[in-house]
């Protein structure tokens, strides 16, 4: 029987795998998990089921391990640049921004699904980590942005971050992952791009291939190619 049913519906029998394999891994989950090396903790439970809309990372020994390339360069920033304040645009689960703050650096996390922000408020608070988190999409300033992942559809008002840098601080690095709406965030950014020395790890597509282009002409140059793939890649732009 076992047999006839494997022949006549095999996407649904591979289905019942995953899922049953899933859930299995979430009951065996423990209560935290820690990011890499550190001891910044996050409830694991809640990092599972966000990871399944927004990228997760691997686990093992209880430690959290994600874009390990992209990791990597990023850590050397933080410990080599006089300005090491940073931009978290599409900030998720908060990743980069837990480990920019635990590094002392001064951080804004922009994440309008508010499931997620609220997922990283609760991270940064439960290890006494200073950084401020924002619901507000970034893009062109008032114009009326719908985020939606799967677990939440949410409509706000974007700021650019040319006005958000004015109002509050330049930082030193830019990390932009916004799955679609780079080309709004850089052309509405451009006061920040062209006068500040800055490294920016921008998310590039096929659709949006003339931003690299954009940057350079505002003096940036390509400095490295992280997760080179046919649909997309994160490039490190860096300008002194």
């Amino acid at each position: 029987m076992k047999k006839v049913i494997k022949q006549l519906f095999p996407r649904a029998v591979a289905l019942y795998h995953k899922i049953n394999k899933t859930l299995k891994a979430f009951m065996e989950l423990p209560p935290y998990i820690y990011i890499e090396e550190t001891n910044i903790k996050i409830p694991a439970r809640n990092w599972m089921v966000y990871a399944i809309y927004s990228g997760g990372g691997n686990i093992a020994d209880k430690k959290l391990y994600y874009e390990k390339e992209l990791t990597s360069e990023f850590k050397k920033l933080l410990s080599s640049k006089k300005n090491k304040d940073f931009f978290d645009v599409g900030a998720g689960m908060g990743y980069y921004s837990f480990i920019a703050a635990a590094s002392g650096a001064r951080v804004a996390a922009f994440e309008p699904v508010d499931a997620l922000a609220n997922f990283v408020r609760r991270g940064a608070k439960m290890n006494g980590l200073k950084m401020s988190v924002f619901n507000d999409p970034i893009g062109e300033d008032g114009k009326i942005v719908t985020a939606d992942i799967g677990i939440q559809k949410t409509t706000k008002k974007s700021i650019s971050l040319d006005a958000f840098a004015k109002n509050h601080f330049v930082p030193g690095i830019i990390k932009i992952d916004v799955d679609g709406n780079e080309k709004e965030i850089i052309e509405n950014g451009e006061g920040l791009f062209k006068n500040h020395p800055l490294d920016v790890f921008l998310e590039i597509r096929k659709e949006t291939q003339n931003l690299a282009g954009t940057l350079k002409r505002w003096g940036f140059f390509e400095k490295m190619r992280l997760g080179d793939s046919s649909d997309s890649m994160m490039i490190l732009f860096s300008k002194k």
